[in-house]
This record gives structure tokens, sequence and C-alpha cells, in this order.
């Protein structure tokens, strides 16, 4: 659990699409020790996310895009300017096809809207402090693909399958 000396020095910025998405996100973290700013995304970064500036923050609150290749590269170019913070996710819903490839790429929080109002301030506090806010049953699943195919057996130069000692 995050300590208040973290979250009193915590910065978040919300990235959202919708304005009404935005203020609700500002709200549901006015109540807490929280630097919050928010900026709104401009539909014209689907076309190009590397156009894409941010405040710096030590949090960043992404509403996710309906098209999962966007959200995954706002994800790389938040974090590609901003190497040492830290994402939350907020989107419709998590299937290990949408989540897997977001926890790879960095994201330390998968948020569904319909959890936001009650789990928001939770998760981002949680993230400040350097946890994770992902359903259990989901990150269950993570770290075993992960343990699975971290076991699957490599050759010489790290080419799957390949037989060790074998001569050409």
């Amino acid at each position: 659990m995050a300590t208040a000396r973290t979250t009193r020095r915590a910065s978040v910025c919300l990235l959202a699409f919708h304005p009404l998405v935005l203020s609700e996100f500002e709200r549901l973290l006015s109540d807490h020790p929280l630097a919050v700013t928010g900026r709104r995304m401009e539909p014209d970064l689907i076309a190009d996310p590397t156009k894409l500036t941010v405040p710096k923050a030590s949090i960043y609150v992404l509403e996710s895009h309906g098209h999962r290749p966007t959200t995954e590269a706002l994800v790389v170019g938040v974090l590609s300017k901003q190497p040492g913070a830290r994402m939350v996710v907020v989107a419709e819903h998590f299937e290990q096809a949408v989540a897997f490839p977001l926890l790879r790429l960095g994201a330390k929080g998968l948020l569904t809207f319909a959890e936001a109002s009650e789990q928001l301030a939770r998760a981002v506090l949680e993230v400040a402090g350097g946890g994770f806010w992902v359903p259990r049953t989901l990150l269950s699943q993570f770290v075993d693909e992960t343990i699975t195919s971290a076991r699957r057996p490599r050759g010489p130069a790290g080419r799957p399958g390949c037989p060790v000692g074998r001569k050409k």
C-alpha cells in the first residue's frame, strides 16, 4: 500500500479523449493528496501518437482508445518521454489479448470504467507506491504465461528449439 509520504509527492497526469471522462477522473482524485493535471487528447493523435506532448508526472492515467494499437502506441509514447513514470490504463474491459501487451509495454495498472468510480483513487495510490493494480485472475494468467515462456528451451544463439551441442 502507498504511504502518505509517497503519495504527497505523487503527480498525476490524466490523459483522456473525452472531456467527460477527463472531468470525472479529476473529480474522483480531487479528495486525495495528489497533484493532478489533466490533458485532453485530440483525435488527430490517433493518426500519429508520437505528436503527444505530456506534462511531467510520476503517474499517468490513460483513457484507452477503442483502437487497441493506438492505446499501445500512447503507452509507449508516454513512457518513452517519461521513462520513470508509472501508467494506469482505464478501458471498457480487459481480455488477455488487450491486457498482456499493455503489461509488457510497462502499464502498472489496468482498471475498467465500471470499477473506476470506486477504485481509481486506490489504484493510483497503489501504483504511486510502487505496486500494481491488475485484476487478480488476469495478473495470475500473465505471470503463468511469462513463466512458461521463460522456461522454453533456448538454443545456443537464443533460438527456441535449437539443440545444444549439435554440430553442423
